[in-house]
């Protein structure tokens, strides 16, 4: 809602500002929908009202999952599930000091991947907060240097080559304006931009009148205003589907389970031809039952996990030294 000169103009929801068709559009009735004066842009009290109305211009970082739910996601691995199994049977034969060591080691598994998830996160935290970009503006007739998170919707932004647009906007000038798309588009070539209208519904690499979100101005000059900010963004649709995509487990990840299914179909067998030979021979199932696991517990490498985690752990302290922040410990691999 927004309010000037006594009248009260109701813009577009965000999603509806989504779909509007803004290429299909001339600046003029571009300027006329967002009321706003594309030459002086907006005054400061109707600026104010809609960043209340429709909120910082950022993208949503997600949910973050409780701590007991991060600790149960570092016992998916089917390694650790067969280091549980194999601490039980210690404990079931007696060998309390090798049950309990196994299962610390479990724990000093998931304590690794917890902490340097942690530390990942507060690295990317503070990277972010020294990342704070700003947008040239003109709002009241003025031209203002300000933080991107404050767009709202008809502001007049001013962009040139080196800029990062910051957010969707229809061009109302170009000059010699080329922007690198290739994060929503593909295309590995700058796109020409121009302020002429596209027709029809046009697909999003060939509005030449558009500019978006984090795209990169490669060449020249251009103004635009603002149509769309923050998750009404194109940019902010595709955040917004990543968050519904089930993350699958890395290469390296998968050859463990294939590793921790092998050894345990290997023990389980183990423990069943030691069990049928002794009866054959005699020998008293308790007397069988206790060998056979007690076998099959040396014969699991149960260091091997937290070799591999503390491995992991020092590859990202390396990336780290190249200035790499990794929020997840199975990415070093790659």
């Amino acid at each position: 809602m927004s309010e000037e000169g006594g009248r009260t103009t109701q813009l577009p929801s965000g999603a509806a500002r989504q779909a509007t068709g803004w290429h299909r559009m001339t600046p003029e009735e571009v300027g006329r929908l967002l009321d706003v004066d594309l030459s002086d842009g907006l005054p400061g009290g109707v600026h104010e009202r809609r960043l209340q109305e429709y909120g910082p211009n950022t993208l949503d970082e997600g949910s973050r999952d409780p701590l007991w739910r991060r600790l149960l996601h570092q016992y998916e691995s089917v390694m650790q599930w067969l280091l549980i199994a194999a601490a039980v049977m210690s404990l079931v034969i007696g060998q309390l000091s090798t049950g309990a060591l196994l299962l610390v080691l479990t724990l000093v598994n998931a304590y690794l991947g917890l902490s340097q998830e942690a530390k990942a996160e507060r690295g990317a935290a503070a990277l972010s907060q020294m990342m704070k970009s700003t947008a040239r503006v003109r709002r009241d007739g003025q031209l203002r240097e300000v933080a991107t998170e404050s767009l709202v919707p008809g502001d007049i932004v001013l962009i040139e080559a080196g800029d990062r647009v910051p957010a969707d906007g229809r061009l109302i000038r170009a000059a010699t304006l080329e922007i690198e798309e290739s994060a929503l588009t593909g295309e590995s070539q700058p796109a020409a931009k121009d302020t002429e209208v596209v027709a029809g519904d046009a697909p999003l690499g060939d509005r030449s009148d558009m500019a978006y979100m984090h795209t990169l101005v490669t060449r020249g000059s251009g103004t635009l205003v603002v149509t769309t900010t923050g998750m009404g963004t194109e940019v902010g649709r595709i955040a917004d589907l990543l968050e519904s995509v089930k993350v699958a487990k890395s290469p390296l990840q998968r050859q463990m389970d294939e590793l921790a299914a092998r050894l345990g179909y290997l023990a389980i067998t183990a423990i069943a031809a030691i069990i049928i030979a002794g009866l054959a021979r005699g020998v008293a199932l308790e007397d069988l039952f206790l060998l056979a696991v007690a076998i099959a517990v040396a014969a699991l490498p149960t260091g091997l996990p937290t070799v591999v985690t503390t491995l992991l752990s020092l590859g990202t302290q390396e990336l780290a030294k190249e200035n790499a922040i990794l929020k997840d410990i199975s990415s070093v691999e790659t």
